[in-house]
């Protein structure tokens, strides 16, 4: 079972959505382990089976996809995310999708035989587990319209607002494959910005 000190980041994230009971906290420390990955591991593989979800506590990870060749990002994750390949985790399928850290990086995973045990455990984990997915779903539609509606302009922008940390300690051509741009296209937009 993990301390509290090392799940504080995670349960202060629930927190901000559910209350928690002693149980509840101790049920989570027991449910989730820790796992340093260093700059450019894999948490997970495309066309792997995937079993684990994972918090990062500390870190930036990409969700990518491959396409012929061509590496295309999808998600850039840092501190107080969840990261997964959400197809694969939840409908045991094999994951369209890489996860990669971009810096050394802490994460809290939690494989899908003990979130069972934590969903019959807590409620409450239940209660937000529902609320993350639904938020996964929202976040999902969000880019899938801004990629279509918004210029890469303001999908910069809005990248800047939401994550500032993110400009600063992802690489450029990995920004720009977010931004559906290429990286001389983004080195001049951040110019003309």
């Amino acid at each position: 079972m993990l301390s509290e000190t090392i799940t504080q980041p995670l349960l202060s994230y629930i927190r901000r959505y559910v209350e928690l009971s002693n149980e509840d906290v101790q049920s989570i420390n027991g449910a989730y382990e820790t796992r340093t990955f260093k700059k450019g591991d894999y948490f997970i593989h495309q066309g792997d089976h995937i079993d684990e979800v994972a918090f990062i506590i500390e870190g930036v990870m990409r969700v990518f996809r491959t396409d012929k060749g061509k590496e295309v990002t999808l998600f850039l994750k840092d501190e107080n995310s969840f990261v997964t390949s959400v197809t694969g985790y939840s409908a045991h399928r094999l994951s369209p999708y890489t996860v990669q850290a971009l810096e050394d990086s802490t994460l809290l995973v939690m494989n899908s035989e003990r979130r069972k045990a934590l969903f019959e455990e807590s409620l409450a984990y239940q209660r937000f587990s529902m609320m993350m997915l639904e938020r996964t779903i929202q976040d999902m539609e969000g880019r899938i319209d801004s990629q279509i509606a918004d210029n890469a302009a303001r999908r910069y922008l809005r990248l800047l607002q939401d994550h500032p940390s993110l400009i600063q300690r992802v690489p450029q051509y990995h920004l720009a494959s977010y931004l559906g741009v290429t990286p001389e296209s983004l080195s001049r937009l951040r110019k003309y910005l």
